[in-house]
């Protein structure tokens, strides 16, 4: 096990599998169910790895530390040679190569990890034909998780585009300032890609989530096209768009 400090309240831990042929088997946007056995009693918590589904011999987590949280102290206490136990693939965004014609993801904070798995995995694949955006929040610029990797693809890859915003901008700041707002999404979102082409998918706070569907809802993007990670995803979009709210498809290629 590594541990990497990403801010003051999050880390990254890599795990390697039990052999170095093994793969999580999960599709990109997946979520990897984590259990431990803490005190006697088992506790299990759902995680977007942001490892490629198809890194060979490791799996890789970011965890929040909250202050009360069990699960968050029993990660704090890992140390080397410290093992967990991992099953999956536990539902989320499932991810086709080539599906789509544009994948828009909104983040903040945290939210971060299913979208840059996503972001890894097109990025490693040279024929993968879906251009992506990102519209990332954070609070601070120490608070970007991933910043020079994401910008670095970015700067590289033309399938790539990440605007960022922050809530507190240090000088020189040539990004945006301020929670993700409507007119930040309307430069972002090309609302005249077909439905089956074109996903919006959402990983924050409740509050971040719920801004940002009413924002899309005053640009005219139809409820189908989106996906919100979370259990309460659907309640939040039928919260917005109405009880009879069309849901999206959780395939990109849009199989039920």
């Amino acid at each position: 096990m590594q541990r990497t400090a990403m801010t003051d309240k999050m880390s990254s831990f890599v795990f390697a599998l039990p052999n170095n042929t093994d793969y999580t088997g999960l599709l990109s946007g997946q979520y990897l169910q984590v259990c431990a056995t803490i005190k006697g009693a088992k506790h299990t918590r759902y995680f977007s790895p942001v490892s490629k589904p198809d890194d060979f011999g490791k799996v890789e987590v970011v965890i929040r530390y909250e202050t009360s949280g069990v699960m968050s102290h029993f990660f704090k206490s890992l140390t080397k040679g410290d093992q967990l136990s991992f099953r999956g693939p536990c539902g989320g965004f499932e991810y086709f190569p080539s599906t789509l014609q544009s994948l828009i993801l909104i983040a903040s904070g945290g939210g971060i990890t299913p979208g840059l798995q996503l972001i890894r995995s097109i990025h490693s694949n040279p024929e993968d034909t879906t251009n992506i955006t990102l519209v990332y929040y954070s609070e601070s610029y120490d608070d970007i998780l991933y910043r020079k990797e994401l910008d670095d693809i970015a700067a590289k890859d033309k399938r790539l585009s990440v605007h960022h915003t922050l809530g507190e901008v240090p000088e020189n700041w040539d990004g945006d300032e301020g929670f993700i707002t409507t007119e930040m999404l309307e430069k972002s979102i090309d609302t005249c890609i077909p439905g089956g082409k074109q996903k919006i998918v959402i990983c924050g706070s409740p509050s971040m989530s719920i801004s940002s569907l009413y924002s899309l809802k005053t640009l005219g993007v139809p409820s189908d096209k989106l996906f919100i990670y979370g259990q309460f995803g659907s309640e939040q979009i039928r919260a917005v768009y109405g009880p009879n709210a069309k849901l999206s498809c959780h395939r990109s290629d849009n199989v039920f």
